[in-house]
């Protein structure tokens, strides 16, 4: 909602306010969950990047995975060759 205004509207139709108290309300609550930014977003040194590697591999057969975002579908570009297959979604 922050790329695209047209959220506010959204917001502010379904609780029956303007577009200005929706942005405020939005804004308020961006400024309360920053707070919390270090503790829910990390990024990893190197050694720690490796054994999340590592962790992904064992558990899936996916290589060099270093996290994952909760239900978000990513685009990504399929590798030729064998393996193309599967990195197909099939979710979308």
């Amino acid at each position: 909602f922050f790329a695209n205004g047209a959220f506010l509207y959204s917001v502010g139709d379904a609780e029956n306010i303007g577009k200005a108290a929706a942005c405020h309300a939005v804004g308020r609550v961006y400024l309360a969950l920053k707070r919390f930014l270090n503790v829910f977003i990390t990024f990893t040194g190197h050694t720690w990047g490796n054994a999340i590697k590592e962790g992904f591999y064992a558990v899936a057969d996916f290589p060099n995975v270093i996290g994952a975002a909760d239900c978000r579908q990513i685009p990504i570009k399929a590798p030729l060759g064998p393996n193309e297959a599967d990195f197909v979604n099939r979710k979308l």
